[in-house]
């Protein structure tokens, strides 16, 4: 199958949290530069899809619930639907809510009169990066894009980096948090050193640690406190580098073309690396009981250098997502 005739609009299809959706969003810049003249729409429960659409990544985003996109899960679908009406008039359809043999696909393919691309959100395998296998199963359904994984948002001329270096202690999951004495450490030696340094944390943080939480970062550094992805994301782009775990803040400071440093304890960044134009990856195993703090926060803090410190016997974390080295993206420390 191939996309044929000309294409005017397009609709991306996201159900996923914080971290994926910021990955989806680099193969939306793909199609914007393939189809540069479309607009192009998104349904998405991530709000950060309305933080992108005042930015010109998207037209317009809406949220699942208020579109009816639970219809897409019935059978058969409602062909008088509110969602079936919504995507009946677009000319290319992404959904990342499930694979080609997914109901969701067959539902979309049942009422859409144009191309139906439908990407499984997962991870197959580790030979490569999570967006380069989307990428790879989009050009399959007849929707060939380019492999560019540059800056998405970049920060507004004249805007203030204050905080100079945000650092970012929480995830999704405690397994993928750094030990707290590394953070600490780090926050140290960046301030020693003369950066502004801020935490940041929400209520994912909160939730995680409790409500002492902020008592115990301001001891060691001011504390930025956002309720709203919105909100944490115009204050990440206002940033120069930001540090963090393999988690959604991380992606999206990425994106934001941020001098980032990812840390990756039990996730494999071959295939969940944050994507941008300078990334450094750091890894270790967080539940080393011979662990150092010391040792681990200069490593992370030499990340942050400039110029790139990278190490030749970790390349295997220095990979572009397409396999091949970008010569701008510095690799692990």
């Amino acid at each position: 199958m191939t996309c044929e005739g000309p294409v005017r609009s397009i609709l991306f299809m996201h159900g996923g949290a914080l971290g994926d959706f910021v990955l989806t969003l680099h193969v939306v810049a793909a199609v914007r530069r393939r189809f540069p003249g479309a607009r192009v729409d998104g349904i998405a429960r991530c709000p950060l899809a309305r933080w992108a659409a005042g930015r010109g990544l998207l037209e317009h985003a809406w949220e699942p619930d208020s579109v009816g996109a639970e219809g897409l899960y019935a059978e058969p679908i409602r062909r008088d639907g509110t969602i079936a009406g919504l995507v009946r008039g677009y000319d290319v359809v992404v959904s990342f809510l499930g694979g080609p043999n997914s109901l969701v696909a067959t539902n979309l393919r049942a009422v859409c009169s144009g191309h139906v691309v439908a990407v499984d959100p997962c991870a197959s395998s580790a030979d490569c990066h999570v967006v380069e296998q989307w990428r790879r199963d989009i050009a399959a359904e007849g929707l060939a894009l380019d492999d560019a994984t540059g800056a998405l948002f970049r920060r507004r001329d004249g805007e203030a980096a204050t905080p100079d270096v945000i650092v970012h202690p929480g995830s999704g999951g405690r397994a993928k948090c750094t030990p707290f004495p590394v953070f600490e450490t780090v926050v140290g030696l960046l301030a020693g050193d003369g950066r502004r340094v801020a935490w940041m944390i929400g209520p994912v943080e909160m939730d995680l640690y409790g409500a002492d939480y902020a008592l115990t970062l301001r001891q060691t550094a001011p504390v930025v406190y956002e309720e709203s992805i919105e909100r944490a994301a115009d204050c990440v782009r206002a940033a120069t580098t930001f540090i963090g775990n393999d988690a959604g803040m991380t992606h999206l400071a990425a994106a934001c073309g941020l001098r980032t440093v990812a840390i990756f304890g039990p996730t494999d960044p071959r295939v969940w690396r944050p994507l941008g134009p300078d990334v450094r990856v750091v890894t270790f195993d967080f539940e080393d009981p011979k662990l150092q703090p010391h040792e681990v926060a200069e490593r992370i803090v030499r990340a942050t250098a400039f110029p790139a410190l990278t190490v030749p016997d970790r390349q295997a974390e220095n990979s572009h997502p397409c396999g091949q080295d970008p010569g701008r993206t510095a690799g692990a420390i």
